[in-house]
């Protein structure tokens, strides 16, 4: 299954589950800076938002078993990348911030891109600024 052949509401039942995703690694990534109290409320912070903007993902949509996780794989490979550590330290913290953050904002791009329509195309590309706003924040602030 292709990204472009999906429908409007496949496009947003991938979103959720992307969005659950990385819901779930900013989770496991703020439980992971243990010491760091600025780091973990940055990944509290930055999961807050993903978890405030899951209600916009609604959709009766199912993708076919396995697909889902695979594109969200191919689309997100940061959500795979390990720290190398139990306990996450400022500099690898920053860095896998900063790469989820970037493949997100680029998952959502590309989903504005191949989007017919220009409701489902603008509502993307919100999504994606939002994610883009988060990277800049990232970047400037902790880096």
């Amino acid at each position: 299954m292709k990204l472009e052949d999906l429908s409007v509401d496949e496009k947003l039942s991938l979103c959720r589950r992307a969005a659950g995703a990385v819901l779930k690694r900013y989770r496991s990534l703020a439980k992971a800076t243990r010491s760091d109290e600025p780091l973990r409320r940055l990944f509290e912070g930055l999961a807050g938002d993903v978890e405030k903007r899951l209600p916009t993902f609604e959709s009766s949509a199912t993708l076919p078993d396995g697909e889902g996780d695979r594109l969200v794989g191919s689309l997100l490979p940061s959500l795979s990348k390990s720290s190398g550590a139990p306990v996450v330290d400022r500099e690898t913290g920053t860095f896998l911030a900063e790469c989820l953050a970037e493949e997100f904002a680029a998952f959502y791009r590309t989903l504005a891109r191949l989007s017919a329509d220009g409701e489902s195309r603008e509502f993307f590309s919100e999504a994606g600024k939002a994610e883009e706003s988060h990277l800049q924040f990232v970047r400037t602030v902790l880096l």
